[in-house]
Formats: structure tokens, sequence, C-alpha cells
């Protein structure tokens, strides 16, 4: 089975989700290594746009970095890129599914 692949540019990723997992956490078609040399860096934070709207997100660890019910980009144990909600699911909370598109940038500087 292929990967849709996602484009990767210098101020702007768009990605799909895979798949959800039991939990409700995103997986996204971003692998950790495609990603160096970008504006991703973990402990800041993205702008992150679905569907549904548009969001500020931090790009951390674990979901302890961010307080309950908050969300969080982190790298997952395969190396993906996943969007979770601390004590939540994200696959609600963005009404998130498999092939769904995201647009992923910076956050403007102010």
């Amino acid at each position: 089975m292929e990967l849709p692949e996602p484009v990767v540019t210098p101020q702007q990723v768009d990605a799909q989700a895979l798949y959800l997992d039991q939990y409700g956490n995103v997986i996204l078609n971003l692998h950790s290594e495609v990603l160096d040399g970008t504006f991703f860096t973990e402990g800041v934070a993205v702008t992150l746009e679905t569907s549904l709207e548009t969001i500020v997100v931090p790009l951390g660890r674990t979901f302890g970095d961010v307080e309950p019910g908050e969300p969080v980009i982190y790298t997952d144990s395969t190396g993906y890129l996943a969007l979770a909600v601390n004590r939540g699911s994200a696959a609600s909370r963005f009404g998130l599914g498999p092939d769904n598109e995201l647009r992923i940038t910076p956050v403007p500087s102010q």
C-alpha cells in the first residue's frame, strides 16, 4: 500500500490524516525525517488549519506538555507526527478522519 506524500516547503506543510488510533489521536502522513530543516522545532507552536478551524498548536514530546483538553503535535513511536488532545480525542475535537487534509504553517511573528 502506498502512502500519500505530504507537501513540505520551507513555510508550509500540507499533510493528510492516515488513521486514527484507539484514543482519537490523528496519525499524519508526516515522518519526522522529512521535516528536518523546516520550521518544525520541538517546543515551538505552529498554526494548524483544518476544514473546521485554524488554531495554534504546540510541538511537544508528550501529552504532558499541554494542559488537559489542549492539543499537541508530537512524534509517535513509529516516527510519524500525530495530533492529539491531552485526555481527549483530536479526531472528535477537529472533526478529522482518514484522508482529511491539514495545513501546518509557522505562527506569524508578532
